[in-house]
């Protein structure tokens, strides 16, 4: 595997990995920088050019991880925005039936 640094579509910077399979052949693939970085942690290196050399299942747990990080912070915003709904709900008095 081989790494570089390079730019998403949103100008935020992504992980280009180069991977070689045992046919011969290579394949490219941007890595979001979320990703990469948790790649990088649990491959146990600081640099992208920690990755070279390593499994492509180092990337695969990064993105998971990622992916795992990001539907936490989802579902708390929605835990978060359904708790203020209810304050505001349970904080407007009732409306009194007309005739």
């Amino acid at each position: 595997m081989a790494a570089t640094v390079g730019a998403g579509h949103d100008g935020r910077a992504e992980v280009v990995v180069e991977l070689l399979h045992p046919n011969g052949g290579r394949s490219r693939l941007s890595v979001p920088q979320e990703a990469a970085v948790l790649a990088l942690d649990a491959a146990g290196v600081t640099t992208v050019d920690g990755l070279v050399g390593r499994p492509w299942r180092a990337l695969v747990d990064g993105v998971q991880r990622a992916a795992a990080a990001r539907a936490a912070d989802i579902r708390a915003a929605d835990i978060r925005a359904a708790d203020i709904e209810a304050t505001d709900i349970a904080s407007n008095e009732p409306n009194e039936p007309t005739d």
